[in-house]
């Protein structure tokens, strides 16, 4: 039963990423409130129960750094090589841009997003803004 409440959990919580990274936290709120709702079920927490203790048991991040986490893990894939070439070809390196050649960026693991014109663009899972891309020297928006 708990394999299952897990499952069903983390494939909703994970299937949009890219979407809720920039999303203010009262929109992330209800989905952290899920979450913890899945914990006190696996672990049979009464009501006034706290679940932070059963969340670290189970290695299970809160909802905010699991997102920053999967993106983090997708950018490093596009790193190393090892992600599809769809997701490869949305952003580029810095140490790869010719007129950026004599700049310092050339030597960190910066990657630059190709420009869109569209709106829905803008939306996309390597165009989202998050403070996080930039603290990690990731990626650049």
């Amino acid at each position: 039963m708990a394999k299952l409440i897990a499952s069903l959990v983390f494939s909703r919580l994970g299937c949009c990423n890219a979407i809720i990274a920039g999303l203010p936290r009262s929109t992330v709120t209800p989905l952290q409130r899920v979450q913890n709702a899945a914990a006190s079920v696996i672990a049979c927490l009464g009501p006034r129960d706290h679940v932070t203790p059963t969340l670290k048991d189970r290695h299970w991040l809160p909802v905010e750094q699991r997102i920053v986490f999967k993106l983090r893990l997708l950018m490093h894939q596009v790193h190393t090589g090892r992600a599809p070439s769809y997701l490869h070809n949305c952003v580029t390196a810095s140490a790869d841009i010719t007129s950026r050649l004599h700049l310092r960026s050339t030597s960190s693991r910066r990657y630059e997003r190709q420009r869109t014109r569209l709106k829905s663009g803008e939306r996309s899972l390597f165009l989202c803004r998050t403070t996080s891309f930039k603290q990690s020297a990731i990626i650049t928006a």
